[in-house]
């Protein structure tokens, strides 16, 4: 009876050090596709394939997931351990996060509106008439970072905390609820193509500066110092290689 004890009790801890940590890499994030999709696609996003590659060569095993996973508790679940990192994350996500040298892509977040709406985004002034939507958790640039955060739970400012934020963020659009959204350009025509609502919105200005975006990963872990190294060691040799340049053309992608 104590041996058989003794054998479950080592294979409970066997299969938890399997689950997060020792070869596992555990990743999560909500989708934001191109760079992480639905993880048993055949386009499972940009980021997701470079890591898979850089990660088995090394000798892990990935395990990404997303669905159900919303921004804000990936990057608690992270923070307290329980997992090891989040896909597409800028400096600004997650200040205190482990973040590799090398990074994935530069994007620059952009306000969409109705096609047909005049409104333009010129500075933090010309918010203040229109309702933004947005989602709970995000960072999108300083300066309208500060504005949602001053305006929380003002009519302005609706914001999702859901799995699906992006998506119900255009169906507002769509109707009318909200005057405009902010997303990384790509983020937001792919989703609206999937909708089917592709040429329904139109660009309305950019703000910030180019966040370089990656994978960050947990600030108490052991671990994620190795594995930003690895990640970072991975990425410089596929682009020397040109590999990093297949996947993103896939994607339809630039550096």
């Amino acid at each position: 009876m104590k041996k058989r004890f003794l054998l479950c009790f080592v294979c409970a801890l066997l299969a938890a050090s399997n689950a997060y940590g020792g070869d596992v890499i555990t990743l999560r994030a909500d989708i934001w596709e191109p760079y992480n999709a639905e993880p048993e696609s055949a386009k499972p996003g940009y980021m997701i394939e470079v890591v898979k590659a850089i990660f088995t060569r090394s000798g892990y095993t990935v395990d990404y997931q997303c669905n159900g996973w919303t921004w804000e508790r990936s990057i608690e679940e992270a923070k307290q351990g329980r997992i090891d990192g989040i896909v597409g994350a800028a400096v600004d996500d997650a200040p205190d996060f482990v973040f590799p040298e090398e990074t994935f892509i530069n994007q620059q977040m952009t306000f969409f509106v109705k096609k047909g709406n005049t409104w333009r985004y010129k500075g933090i002034a010309s918010l203040e008439n229109i309702k933004l939507g947005v989602i709970s958790g995000y960072a999108y640039a300083d300066e309208v970072d500060e504005y949602i955060e001053k305006n929380s739970g003002k009519e302005n400012i609706q914001a999702i905390k859901n799995a699906n934020a992006l998506e119900l963020n255009i169906k507002k659009l769509d109707a009318g609820r909200i005057d405009a959204t902010i997303e990384d350009a790509s983020v937001f025509a792919m989703k609206a193509a999937s909708m089917g609502m592709s040429g329904k919105f139109e660009e309305a200005g950019v703000v910030g500066e180019p966040d370089n975006i990656t994978i960050a990963f947990s600030p108490v872990k052991k671990s994620s110092q190795k594995n930003a190294e690895v990640l970072s060691n991975g990425l410089k040799e596929m682009r020397a290689s040109g590999e990093l340049k297949k996947i993103l053309d896939k994607y339809g992608l630039k550096e």
